[in-house]
């Protein structure tokens, strides 16, 4: 699930458009690197998914957790990570701090050009060549359906509100698992 950020990471800068806002160039992130993230985690919640019919208590358990985790990793990566980078680069044009964002950077004024800068640490890699004719069925998903239900407010706070609660559902139901795990009657006789 990790490599999926990287994917991110890497479609997202060499599908750079300087001549265009951000929030575009993410969609153009999600068009081609989306179906290779979700093809990757549909195919660790099946080999996850198959790991729960071996008989090993434990084993099950932990496949049953993996593929929690690979879900939850997922749905973050698509409404967590995805918008944060949308507002580091926001953050980055307007020349804000690192770790203090409400304040500019020397009081210099906003930068003009942060994708320009952004396209430039990665001109050594090999950028991804397209066709702008024809926009795929994940094109028109991103463009028409995801990216305005994204960007709307009372999604944004709907969705940190289920993370929170499934964060503290999952640590209660952890807290109440007292009998999962690998016993001795498994294993000898």
């Amino acid at each position: 699930c990790v490599g999926n950020v990287y994917i991110l990471m890497f479609t997202f800068n060499s599908r750079l458009d300087t001549d265009k806002p951000v929030e575009d160039n993410m969609v153009a992130t999600i068009e081609y690197g989306g179906h290779a993230i979700f093809v990757i985690t549909a195919t660790l919640l099946c080999g996850f998914l198959c790991g729960v019919y071996v008989p090993i208590p434990g084993f099950r358990s932990l496949c049953v957790q993996m593929a929690a985790i690979c879900l939850m990793a997922f749905l973050l990566q698509m409404f967590i990570f995805l918008p944060s980078m949308v507002w580091n680069c926001k953050r980055t044009q307007d020349n804000r701090m690192d770790c203090i964002p409400v304040k500019r950077q020397d009081g210099k004024p906003p930068k003009k050009s942060f994708l320009t800068e952004t396209k430039d640490l990665f001109k050594n890699y090999p950028t991804i060549r397209h066709s702008t004719t024809k926009q795929s069925l994940l094109s028109k998903f991103a463009n028409a359906i995801y990216g305005p239900i994204i960007l709307n407010k009372v999604i944004r706070l709907l969705i940190i509100a289920f993370f929170i609660i499934f964060t503290g559902g999952t640590a209660y139901v952890t807290l109440q698992m007292t009998n999962d795990g690998l016993m001795m009657s498994d294993v000898a006789k």
